[in-house]
């Protein structure tokens, strides 16, 4: 996992930082938490590419959280995305993002899946989660927490031989990811 702050100015951005914005690299795909104003431009400033955005998620909607979303969608589309985008957020994403996807003469060339949470709400994406959890701000708005879900190690024959492991059974349960005892 890569963690890329794309911005982190609050209200406007400075010289020197742009506004809200989260880059998570996780293997192929490009996980994005908020898209201030001049995301798409920040990723371009750093190693991850706007393209292989799979999932975003938007706190709240003052500005600094999601108005670089209009810009972002319509350079994927001019780089000819195919492949459809799922965006999260706080209750009346839909509408937003329904606004958002049709602004000027743009027609995204992708689907564009959304979603509002609510506290708690979970969503699985397989070898990990994300949770939404409501977030004290001056507006409704939501925090989010990636969870990894746990994971089986690498079987090690010469480990398992250093702790006295006979082989047979056991090694094979062990390199299935299984947990054993062993007395």
């Amino acid at each position: 996992m890569r963690i890329v702050i794309l911005g982190s100015g609050g209200s406007w951005p400075t010289p020197l930082r742009n506004v809200s914005s989260i880059g998570v690299k996780r293997g192929p795909e490009v996980i994005l938490f908020d898209c201030g104003e001049g995301t798409q431009r920040q990723f371009m400033k750093s190693p991850l590419s706007f393209m292989d955005v799979r999932k975003i998620f938007i706190t709240h909607f003052h500005g600094d959280h999601f108005l670089g979303l209009p810009g972002l969608l319509q350079s994927m589309g001019f780089n000819d995305r195919r492949l459809p985008i799922e965006i999260y957020g706080p209750e009346g994403i839909e509408e937003l993002i329904e606004v958002i996807a049709h602004l000027g003469h743009f027609k995204p060339s992708f689907r564009i899946n959304v979603k509002s949470l609510g506290n708690n709400d979970v969503v699985d994406f397989g070898e990990y989660c994300v949770r939404a959890l409501r977030a004290v701000h001056v507006v409704p708005g939501l925090a989010y927490a990636l969870e990894e879900k746990m994971r089986p190690g690498k079987f090690s024959l010469d480990r398992a031989r250093e702790l006295g492991l006979p082989p047979g059974p056991l090694y094979q349960r062990l390199q299935k990811g299984e947990s054993v005892e062993y007395k």
